[in-house]
């Protein structure tokens, strides 16, 4: 008779276990990120979100001689117009 009462326990445990591995702890866990995300709002970084009026500033380094024609290039690229655009 005990050897029933066992296996029925076990079974009821595991049960529950089973719930709150696979219900429970997944609701946890998107609590916490949301309280998270709360706390500390995300920061886009793209150049298309920034002020154009404001002045951008780009540090432009060169490690071989192979990237001088490279560096020209941006630099004629980044020119744009007289009067929004990028001064190099």
């Amino acid at each position: 008779m005990r050897v029933g009462k066992t296996s029925t326990s076990t079974s009821t445990v595991m049960i529950i276990v089973i719930f709150f591995t696979v219900v429970h702890a997944p609701l946890v866990v998107a609590q916490i990120i949301k309280r998270a995300r709360k706390r500390k709002p995300t920061h886009h970084m793209a150049l298309q979100l920034l002020d154009p009026t404001n002045e951008l500033r780009i540090l432009l380094c060169l490690h071989e001689p192979q990237n001088v024609p490279r560096t020209i290039n941006f630099m004629e690229i980044s020119r744009g117009t007289a009067d929004p655009g990028i001064v190099v």
